[in-house]
């Protein structure tokens, strides 16, 4: 018996990976423009919430790509990011990749 190994991919395009950036920028945002409100009423609580969301987005990007292949945004865009070879990132190729 023999089995083909080949694996197909089709590209997504530069129109489609800019939506999914722009989706995932956009969740992000959100998530300032809450940062944003709750930092009018203190200045401790804009410390508090300001820190962490400065190291939120690498973050976001490194696990859910290495986790799941795909942000949040490119799994809205059916596109997931793998290796030549098919299989799933690790962490050193996505924490790079990021």
């Amino acid at each position: 018996m023999i089995i083909d190994t080949k694996c197909y991919m089709n590209y997504a395009g530069f129109l489609r990976r800019a939506i999914a950036l722009f989706l995932d920028i956009y969740i992000f945002l959100s998530l300032l423009y809450i940062q944003f409100y709750l930092s009018a009423t203190s200045k401790k609580i804009a410390i508090l919430i300001t820190v962490p969301l400065v190291f939120l987005y690498p973050v976001y990007l490194v696990l859910t790509h290495r986790i799941w292949g795909q942000s949040l945004g490119k799994m809205i865009m059916n596109i997931k990011v793998v290796k030549l070879n098919g299989k799933s990132l690790h962490w050193k190729e996505s924490f790079l990749r990021s």
